[in-house]
């Protein structure tokens, strides 16, 4: 996807064909991030999705699967 220099972070709330939401994140300029997982059955539930996941991602930690340890600074480095 090409970025889009006059679109702000944010999260994109849509309905799939079964009427489901689900929730996208893009940073600036519209460039993806992550998507939700899961589907949810109304709107509220999906906000509360994305509640949860911010909530998650502001505490946790990063698994270097590679080398089977946790990596401290991974989130530090630039």
């Amino acid at each position: 996807m090409q970025a889009i220099p006059d679109y702000p972070r944010q999260f994109i709330l849509s309905t799939d064909t079964r009427n489901r939401w689900r929730w996208f994140l893009f940073d600036d300029g519209m460039k993806p991030v992550a998507r939700a997982f899961t589907t949810y059955r109304t709107y509220d539930a999906c906000i509360e999705g994305i509640r949860q996941a911010v909530g998650i991602a502001q505490g946790a930690a990063v698994w270097d699967a590679e080398l089977q340890r946790w990596d401290e600074q991974a989130l530090a480095r630039e």
